[in-house]
């Protein structure tokens, strides 16, 4: 959820704390925190039904301290999105989008980035999409009013 929230407030340096650093891989977190803002509206998955347990959830097929949290579905790719509990120095233990899905993400950016603007990006102004309120952009919340007098 904090990631959800820094990434929503372009805090891409805060919200990249959230993910699990690939050992071996010099990588630009703050990149990757970038980059799944960018791939927000392919995941399919309900963080509010993740479990507030502190220990997570058993999910089939998984180890104890991950939980599988949604799917990031790019054309025909879909990549599973897996947190992982780890203990913090600081804060001990908590959640983390794990190495294994983050190491994914730049080939998942680069499949939407390949496939050029849509219809919509290219008529809105990049200026309303890129404005957000109450998590919508500003492009979204003026197809909603406008949609009210045409229903």
């Amino acid at each position: 959820m904090s990631l959800l929230k820094y990434a929503e407030r372009q805090d891409f340096a805060t919200a990249s704390r959230f993910l699990q650093p690939v050992p071996g891989q010099d990588i630009d977190l703050v990149q990757r925190a970038r980059e799944i803002q960018a791939l927000r509206s392919k995941f399919k998955g309900d963080v509010d039904l993740l479990s507030d347990d502190p220990n997570g959830t058993v999910g089939a097929g998984l180890p104890p301290g991950e939980v599988r949290a949604g799917v990031f579905a790019v054309g025909g790719t879909t990549t599973d999105v897996i947190l992982v509990q780890v203990d913090d120095p600081k804060f001990g233990k908590i959640w983390l989008i794990s190495k294994d899905t983050v190491a994914r993400i730049p080939d998942l950016y680069a499949q939407i980035e390949s496939g050029g603007p849509t219809a919509g990006e290219r008529i809105v102004p990049a200026s309303l999409r890129s404005q957000h309120l109450l998590g919508m952009s500003l492009a979204q919340w003026l197809g909603w009013l406008l949609s009210i007098p045409i229903s």
